[in-house]
């Protein structure tokens, strides 16, 4: 089938729809068009995946799709920005680390790998520890390699004063000096306040501003 990429608006519904059928085949062109339109990984992620997948989400929701489809939608995705991955430059030595992960009880791998590929665009040595993992984890991997960011991927959250409690507890130790970024679809404004942390990202476009600034600070 061949595919047309043209307005945004109708990308995202063909990819939305290629995705809800498990049209695998129409799902990879159609990524592969848009990633070779923008030259950017960060185009993908942000106005195709990311966009698709809220769409997804909404349709669960209302009952106009269900959790198969939703869930082989992901795995789709994945497999597609794997591919992508071999286009993004891997990063040099002096490159800065930048580790991560999606929390207990997320069960979604996509959002965290997405950050990773977004970060190593961006210049850095980026490594996602990938979804599911105790933030206790998280910190024994932090204090052994010590690297200047880390991010945690916050898609779902079964216990939100469990959360709250463990997430400030992972970051007051972590190591001096340490940036911890939080994002994802969980991250409302109800919750934002109650966690610490150095920044908060709501979208892709954010996170990849606020990382190419940080390596503009370590050059000057």
């Amino acid at each position: 089938m061949k595919v047309n990429v043209g307005e945004s608006h109708d990308l995202v519904e063909s990819f939305t729809n290629a995705l809800l059928a498990a049209d695998e085949s129409t799902c990879r062109q159609i990524i592969h068009q848009a990633f070779k339109r923008n030259d950017s990984f960060i185009e993908v992620a942000a106005s195709v995946v990311c966009a698709s997948m809220k769409l997804i989400g909404e349709r669960w929701q209302n009952g106009q799709s269900d959790v198969l489809q939703e869930r082989y939608g992901c795995e789709i995705c994945f497999r597609l920005v794997n591919e992508l991955a071999q286009y993004i430059p891997l990063p040099g030595p002096e490159a800065p680390l930048a580790i991560g992960c999606a929390p207990p009880d997320d069960q979604y791998q996509l959002p965290t790998h997405l950050v990773e590929l977004v970060l190593r665009e961006a210049g850095w040595n980026a490594r996602s520890l990938g979804n599911n993992l105790p933030l206790e984890s998280l910190l024994d991997v932090v204090t052994r390699y010590q690297p200047r960011l880390v991010w945690v991927s916050i898609s779902v959250i079964e216990d939100r004063a469990s959360f709250v409690q463990t997430f400030n507890d992972f970051a007051l130790r972590l190591p001096k000096g340490v940036f911890l970024v939080a994002g994802g679809r969980a991250m409302d404004d109800d919750l934002r306040p109650q966690l610490r942390y150095s920044a908060h990202c709501d979208n892709f476009y954010q996170l990849a501003g606020l990382a190419s600034a940080m390596l503009s600070q370590q050059g000057e």
